[in-house]
């Protein structure tokens, strides 16, 4: 390991390294432990430098883990963050809960080719359909669900636009293996996802695989992204630019990858943000003015983001809601050109 770290953080990075993922709950736990050891005179500090009565807050665990990344990065290794959110099936106006998640990644390689290191060309073949799928066909302007059921995922054995010979029971089994690996979540109503890990690790692949362009709105006065452009919507102050548009969109609030979560109600404006991040942005102290109660959307401006109902769904919270409504005259699909399945690299099954 590098000497640059100190004994504490490659303890941390030993913990990293057999568990691929920790919430941020358990590097407190850990660098907690670090530290018991020290005052008990065992030499094994969470760093050299740190103070032992420090409080180890969320921010003081991303200060650690940085310093974690700058030593292994030469490695081509790094430790990224993602977030766990949850959202609560039987109260669609409670916000999920979330805890973010720091994940063991490959910087170089990326998550697929981990997955074809340990799954066969037909399993790997069918994990793409069904990222395929989740990410763009389960993936509209109008809902985007960015998953699908278990049975619309067997049900994709055999598919016809694949050479993969897996069948219904294999894909089944296949299933619960990516669930019990860690790739993909299962909700109990039979929803599937990518697991808050696969989102950092297939971060990547996924947008280069399933992204594409399309025509959008931009303020010209800060450079700020504002929506996809629609029929009518340019104005004198914006200007449409073509844009590589990710399928899992970026939370307003935190910029991490929002999975699962809100969106604004603007079915066109990319404002997305985490249910813990909004629980955080909708406290009248986070407010530039507490003067009122109406937030408005981060990212647009324009739509109220007080009433968290009437806000769109991101993820499984978008099935247990109704699709986003459009501007009359707009089109659902944006203008793009996605990927090409012909430009597929195959040598990395």
């Amino acid at each position: 390991m590098s000497p640059s770290l100190s004994l504490g953080l490659q303890c941390l990075l030993q913990t990293f390294l057999s568990q691929s993922a920790l919430t941020t709950s358990r590097v407190v736990e850990v660098l907690s432990r670090l530290r018991s050891l020290d005052r008990l005179s065992l030499s094994i500090p969470a760093d050299a430098d740190d103070d032992l009565d420090t409080p180890i807050t969320p921010s003081y665990v991303a200060t650690q883990i940085g310093k974690i990344n700058s030593a292994i990065t030469s490695l081509d290794y790094e430790i990224r963050r993602s977030r766990l959110e949850t959202p609560d099936p039987n109260h669609q106006d409670a916000l999920p809960t979330s805890e973010t998640l720091w994940v063991f990644c490959n910087a170089v390689a990326d998550g697929m080719t981990a997955l074809a290191t340990t799954h066969t060309a037909d399993e790997v073949g069918w994990i793409r359909l069904l990222l395929r799928r989740m990410l763009v066909d389960n993936n509209t302007v109008r809902r985007e669900a960015l998953g699908c059921t278990t049975k619309e995922a067997i049900l994709l054995a055999g598919h016809p636009d694949t050479a993969t010979h897996i069948t219904k029971a294999g894909a089944e089994k296949l299933l619960g293996r990516l669930v019990d690996e860690g790739w993909l979540d299962r909700s109990d109503r039979g929803w599937v996802s990518l697991s808050a890990r696969a989102v950092a690790e297939l971060g990547g692949y996924v947008d280069g695989r399933f992204g594409s362009r399309v025509r959008v709105r931009r303020r010209r006065r800060d450079g700020r992204l504002l929506s996809l452009a629609t029929v009518g919507m340019e104005g004198d102050a914006e200007e449409v630019v073509m844009y590589d548009l990710p399928p899992i969109k970026s939370c307003s609030l935190c910029r991490l990858a929002c999975a699962n979560g809100y969106r604004c109600a603007d079915a066109y404006c990319l404002g997305r943000a985490h249910g813990s991040c909004l629980r955080e942005y909708l406290t009248p102290q986070n407010s530039a003015s507490t003067s009122t109660s109406v937030k408005k959307c981060p990212l647009c401006g324009e739509r109220d983001w007080s009433n968290i109902s009437a806000l769109g769904g991101v993820g499984e919270l978008a099935m247990m809601l109704e699709p986003m409504e459009l501007p009359e005259g707009a089109l659902e699909d944006a203008e793009s050109a996605g990927s090409d399945d012909e430009n597929e690299d195959e040598d990395d099954q």
